[in-house]
């Protein structure tokens, strides 16, 4: 089994502060099921697609390059994320796979930490408390159940993204 793997210092203050400080377009996070996108209390966010940004796509591609050998194409869906305590923000245990796309399904998913909440907000990846400082990033297999604990001080920032590619064999 493929196990996560962090990359420390992945990002700079300089692309931390490029992603926090731009216009925000943000919006209540939702959840897909049955093709049809919907309010949750499973994931209490605010979100804001990024995958478009070229600045944003370039610093993402080169980071999912910790898994050479799985098979990817060049597509990327890429979110910022922001859990505030006063939505008791959290995300609950879920899989980024997505078989919903069709022929492809999200094969790798990625956090890169941008500011660290107050207190909670953990990023969990197989019931393991993943230690990540600001600017690091984590990359990991889509399947592997994840969760972002309740933030109950402060407000806790993140970059997902996911690469796609046909489905795992």
């Amino acid at each position: 089994m493929m196990h996560p793997v962090t990359v420390a210092s992945a990002v700079d203050n300089e692309f931390i502060d490029y992603v926090l400080h731009r216009e925000h377009n943000w919006q209540r996070g939702t959840v897909v099921a049955g093709g049809q996108e919907a309010p949750s209390v499973n994931r209490r966010c605010w979100c804001e697609d990024l995958s478009k940004d070229g600045v944003v796509q370039d610093v993402c591609e080169s980071l999912f390059d910790v898994y050479p050998d799985v098979e990817t194409n060049d597509q990327m869906q890429i979110s910022l994320m922001k859990y505030r305590a006063e939505d008791v923000g959290n995300f609950e245990t879920h899989q980024d796979v997505n078989f919903e796309l069709g022929e492809l399904c999200r094969k790798l998913s990625m956090t890169i930490l941008l500011s660290d909440s107050d207190q909670g907000g953990e990023l969990e990846i197989m019931n393991v408390k993943q230690s990540l400082a600001v600017g690091d990033a984590i990359v990991f297999p889509s399947y592997l159940p994840h969760s972002v604990k309740p933030v109950t001080a402060g407000e806790r920032v993140s970059l997902v993204a996911w690469r796609l590619g046909e489905h795992w064999r």
